[in-house]
């Protein structure tokens, strides 16, 4: 059974480093692209709060450029990360630890 091969049974995926790093990192990539869909809709609240006040179309006009940035970066870190993964090399450049891994994944 190759070690690497995230289908394998998880007793013995859990003990490989490798298969964990690759693991974490697809945590990360998901928690990161949640964090940055978050900031998206965040934004274009503000956007809209912004679109009806008299004298704000300039701070209205960057706001939505804004918006079109981080949607762009959106694609762009998921696209990245899809080929990176394709490649097989979508991993962490260290081992993960435990304090390490509950902070990016947002818990307590």
């Amino acid at each position: 059974m190759d070690p690497r091969d995230e289908k394998q049974p998880a007793a013995a995926a859990s003990s490989d480093p490798l298969w964990r790093r690759k693991v974490v990192a697809e945590q990360r990539v998901a928690a990161a692209l949640a964090a940055i869909q978050e900031a998206q809709g965040l934004i274009s609240y503000a956007a809209q709060a912004l679109s009806s006040v008299n004298g704000l179309c300039p701070a209205y006009l960057r706001v939505g450029r804004l918006y079109d940035r981080v949607h762009r970066t959106w694609y762009a870190v998921r696209d990245k990360a899809g080929v990176v993964k394709r490649r097989g090399k979508l991993t962490l450049d260290h081992d993960p630890d435990s304090y390490e891994s509950g902070r990016m994944g947002r818990e307590g």
